[in-house]
């Protein structure tokens, strides 16, 4: 089930082959607690911080847009043609005169009332971009306490693991004695048995502990992510 699972995720059909190339150990390799703690997080440079400045940029556009309504509008034109009347196909001629006329002109808008429409228009963008620092500002505070919370997760999680690793060790090394004497004759089933279990569930906590940190970790990195 793991398999499909991870299959899934990755887009992989079912049928395909999936074999894993890493251990648990190369992914605890590249864990480094200080380095994720201290790495210095620019909420200007997070991706979705990011994306939100190129909304607002958007919203600001389309307030000057409608400010625009208010302004005057000039505009020019200017024409120029020639005719020409001839008996016979001679118009490249030098001969027949050409009569060119020229016309040009200013046209120039004013609005002065449209009720109330274009207030309301100006208004409610003027209104959007007062909502986009606001939610600008709700964005920075909430990536830096998402940032703050991820990172004292991350060293809970961690300091968690160094613990559980060395009750695993410990677990380990007295079930392999226990089943040394055992072996000799010197410890019994029962005591062996009890030893295995204990073993079992150290085992367990501390894989628990390794999937733990490793995803705090990665929610941690896409965090600090920057592009």
């Amino acid at each position: 089930m793991a398999y499909a699972s991870l299959k899934f995720v990755i887009g992989l059909k079912d049928e395909q082959e999936l074999i894993l190339t890493n251990h648990l150990d190369f992914f605890l390799a590249q864990v480094d607690r200080d380095a994720l703690v201290s790495q210095p997080f620019d909420y200007q440079r997070n991706i979705d911080y990011t994306l939100l400045k190129k909304s607002d940029y958007l919203t600001l556009m389309q307030y000057k847009l409608s400010k625009t309504a208010y302004h005057p509008t000039l505009a020019g034109f200017l024409g120029i043609a020639a005719n020409a009347s001839m008996n016979s196909w001679a118009f490249f001629s030098d001969q027949y005169p050409w009569y060119r006329t020229t016309n040009w002109g200013l046209s120039l808008q004013i609005p002065i009332w449209s009720s109330g429409s274009r207030k309301y228009a100006v208004d409610q963008a003027r209104l959007n971009v007062e909502k986009t620092k606001v939610t600008d500002e709700k964005m920075r505070v909430g990536l830096e306490l998402q940032v703050e919370t991820a990172r004292k997760d991350f060293s809970n999680a961690y300091a968690i693991y160094l613990n559980q690793k060395k009750g695993f060790d410990i677990a380990l090394k007295i079930y392999t004695k226990t089943l040394t004497k055992y072996r000799q004759g010197i410890s019994s089933s029962t005591d062996l048995n009890q030893r295995y279990s204990q073993f079992l569930a150290a085992n367990n906590n501390y894989m628990q502990s390794i999937f733990l940190v490793l995803s705090q970790k990665t929610r941690l990195n896409k965090l600090l992510e920057q592009f």
